[in-house]
């Protein structure tokens, strides 16, 4: 079990400091997937959300 966590684990859970939950669930969602998509917003908010720094993930309050 702690092997599969690990494996799914963000760079800023990895750190062992607070984290934001949506930012890190997001990154888990999209950060290995190859991505092919034909609206350039789509794309550049995909590519903002996965960001290793999670400084630079958008944030669900970002989208509001």
């Amino acid at each position: 079990m702690v092997h599969l966590l690990r494996s799914s684990a963000t760079p800023d859970m990895l750190a062992g400091e607070p984290y934001d939950p949506f930012k890190t669930r997001v990154w888990q969602s999209y950060s290995n997937q190859d991505f092919r998509v034909h609206i350039a917003e789509i794309g550049i908010l995909i590519a903002e959300m996965t960001a290793a720094n999670s400084e630079m993930r958008t944030s669900a309050l970002d989208e509001c």
